[in-house]
């Protein structure tokens, strides 16, 4: 059932780590807490904006090792990275994330720069989408997602799906206030 304040994630299977050598992943950090924290992984290496600011160039195996710590329930999502025109992958999401100094009010969101990325790297119109729950449904019809797998959440799936909650950017706000005060 597609209930209007969740959206569904489908066709989730368990993960096998050894993937983020190769290729481009969204990652939706610790799904059951809404909003979920975003980022990308590309070839090994995890890219994300938070109220400390980027990270670029990551060391994948430690997003994992906080993931398994932290036992975050996440979800992956994995991106096509073929018919993309230009420059290196992770040279694109490098640039993207440089332009922000971290996550702020009205300023930047954790979404922000991975918005971006998918709106030039896959030429999509991205003026509509402000959340990942309307970049994801866009991504899915025009073919970009090669697999969706889950971190921790087996036990959170029906029949191979998830129901994330929708938010606001109010909801958005309100964690960056949260986490700027830590």
């Amino acid at each position: 059932m597609e209930l209007s304040n969740y959206y569904t994630i489908r066709n989730i299977n368990s993960v096998d780590e050894s993937i983020f050598e190769h290729g481009v992943f969204l990652v939706l950090l610790n799904v059951a807490k809404t909003p979920p924290h975003l980022a990308l992984i590309a070839n090994g290496k995890w890219y994300s904006l938070d109220t400390n600011g980027p990270t670029i160039n990551g060391d994948t195996r430690l997003l994992l090792k906080l993931i398994q710590q932290k036992q975050l329930k996440t979800i992956v999502v994995g991106l096509s990275s073929k018919n993309i025109i230009g420059e290196n992958i992770t040279t694109s999401i490098a640039k993207v994330m440089e332009k922000y100094t971290r996550v702020d009010i009205h300023i930047a969101t954790c979404f922000t720069p991975i918005k971006e990325f998918c709106g030039s790297f896959y030429n999509i119109k991205t003026d509509t989408i402000d959340f990942v729950y309307d970049l994801l449904p866009v991504l899915e019809q025009q073919n970009y997602i090669t697999g969706v797998y889950e971190i921790n959440l087996s036990s959170n799936l029906t029949n191979k799906s998830f129901q994330l909650k929708k938010y606001s950017m109010e909801d958005v706000f309100d964690s960056i206030r949260k986490h700027q005060t830590v």
